[in-house]
Parts: C-alpha cells; sequence; structure tokens
C-alpha cells in the first residue's frame, strides 16, 4: 500500500482547492469528479428523504 505524501505549499498556491474534500483540484470545475459524484449522491438521498418524509 503506497503512502500519501503531502503537496508541497508551493505546489498548491493557484489551484483552486475542492469544496467537498479541500483538496487541490486539478479539474477545470474546480471539483474532483468523484467528489462532485459524492455530493450528488447525498444530495439525492437527502431529496428522497424529504420526498417520503411523512408531513402532518
Amino acid at each position: 500500500m503506497s503512502i500519501k505524501k503531502p503537496i508541497p505549499e508551493r505546489e498548491v498556491r493557484g489551484r483552486r482547492l475542492c469544496p467537498v474534500c479541500k483538496q487541490p483540484s486539478y479539474s477545470a470545475s474546480g471539483t474532483h469528479p468523484q467528489c462532485m459524484q459524492r455530493n450528488n449522491d447525498i444530495l439525492a438521498k437527502k431529496a428522497a428523504a424529504l420526498l417520503l418524509a411523512p408531513t402532518g
């Protein structure tokens, strides 16, 4: 198993941080694709829970 090494500060400057995981992002949108998918899944589950919640 590989050990993750921290990214030196000089490489981080100028890159946007992913709003989900707070790590430097190399994608054009600024959010890692896997983080975007994870965030969409969470939002979909919350929306489904609100639709299925009994109102009373």
